[in-house]
């Protein structure tokens, strides 16, 4: 029979486990972009070659992990992007330890920066259905250019099939000499971007761009010398309509800041995602001398329960 293998499909399909969602509101999904500054466990051997407070002190990097752990309970978000995440090990400790009853599972794509020892993760209460690294280079210029740090993950939640590109892009927004290369890593990332479009899903790009939105400008009224936030936002050149939105627009401009009164942190959505943005904050609570010197940005998708 041309179609024998239909059954066997479908009493596949119907077998395998649901994803696990551990959401306590399904009709909407809360989501949380943090940089947690040096998320290390204090266990040798330490990843990196830059000295912080909490180095080599196992003590003192958990009372760092029990304080970024207090930013992300105060929010209780469902999805968490950490930039600067020491290794799978520290994740693993972070979340065993201080959010042990949040629901969270860990998720951990090894980067290749080898000089910061620094990566990127997710903490989701929702399965994901892939998390992978993509290897590709992008081009400014003369400059190609991949991205050390980031992810691709795609999740289902309801009726929501989203793609995620979770990145820490090149610092130092003002440097002239970082400005191909940063540009290098945007084009990869767009492209990442534009693949899980082109497959079906609502984009978030978000992270630690380190760089400036001229398009939404931050409190200090920073202005890029890059086309990174250009590029990424664009996805394809030619599509108008494909452009991410900055959620931090619906913000007034004075609370459009998450390092220092600069904003180099960004998250960047689908246009059909924009209809189901609930809310947008950037919270200011925590004193940025003494946790991390990044503040988060929490928003709130609207979801079709039974969707």
């Amino acid at each position: 029979m041309r179609f024998r293998w239909i059954l066997p499909l479908l009493l596949f399909l119907a077998c395998r486990p649901a994803a696990e969602d551990h959401r306590a509101d399904a009709s909407r999904l809360v989501l949380m972009n943090l940089n947690a500054e040096f998320l290390w466990d204090g266990v040798a051997p330490e990843e990196g070659k830059i000295d912080f407070p909490w180095k080599g002190s196992r003590e003192k990097a958990e009372a760092h992990m029990a304080d970024v752990a207090e930013i992300i309970r105060a929010h209780d978000p469902d999805v968490v992007h950490l930039a600067e995440v020491e290794n799978r090990r520290a994740l693993d400790t972070f979340n065993d330890k201080f959010l042990a009853d949040s629901g969270y599972r860990t998720y951990f794509v090894p980067g290749m920066d080898t000089a910061t020892g620094q990566d990127v993760a997710l903490l989701s209460r929702v399965e994901l259905e892939k998390i992978s690294r993509d290897s590709r280079r992008g081009r400014s210029g003369g400059t190609q250019k991949g991205v050390s740090k980031h992810y691709v993950a795609t999740l289902t939640a309801g009726d929501l099939r989203l793609g995620l590109v979770g990145i820490h892009l090149l610092a130092r927004p003002g440097n002239q000499s970082r400005v191909e290369p940063r540009e290098a890593q945007a084009d990869a990332v767009r492209r990442m971007a534009r693949d899980l479009a082109d497959r079906g899903r609502s984009v978030i790009v978000w992270g630690d761009f380190n760089d400036f939105d001229d398009r939404t400008r931050d409190r200090s009224g920073n202005r890029p010398i890059t086309r990174v936030m250009e590029w990424i936002r664009g996805l394809d050149p030619d599509d108008p309509h494909d452009d991410l939105f900055n959620v931090t627009e619906r913000l007034p401009r004075q609370q459009r800041y998450t390092n220092g009164r600069d904003a180099i942190d960004h998250v960047l959505i689908s246009p059909d995602l924009v209809p189901r943005l609930l809310e947008v904050e950037i919270s200011h609570d925590h004193d940025p001398r003494a946790v991390t010197n990044h503040f988060p940005i929490i928003i709130h998708l609207r979801v079709a329960v039974g969707g």
